[in-house]
């Protein structure tokens, strides 16, 4: 999975971020990175910090493991997660992408 990126402390993902959808959920890829489609607004950091609570429960993490690291005010995002396995992260995104 080309939007996955295995580090020595943690795992970095590209997300393509999609604020102002129907409901939050992963919709597929979009070009080399992961898209996630965000119920919050691109005001005041609210579409950021869903995201952050969004994969931190979709991969079962604290939220304290998930940090955007790049692209704050961007669509394209880079979201470090911490506590995970490059094994278990491609599991988990596996069977939404099937």
């Amino acid at each position: 999975m080309k939007f996955l990126k295995s580090h020595a402390n943690n795992i970095t993902l590209t997300v393509h971020a999609q604020p102002n959808a129907s409901k939050t959920a992963i919709r597929g890829e979009h070009g080399d990175a992961l898209k996630v489609a965000l119920h919050a607004q691109p005001s005041d950091g609210a579409a950021n910090e869903e995201l952050c609570e969004f994969l931190a429960n979709f991969f079962d993490l604290p939220k304290r493991s998930v940090e955007i690291l790049r692209g704050h005010t961007s669509r394209e995002k880079v979201v470090a997660l911490s506590g995970l396995t490059m094994v278990v992260a491609e599991e988990k995104l596996k069977q939404v992408l099937a």
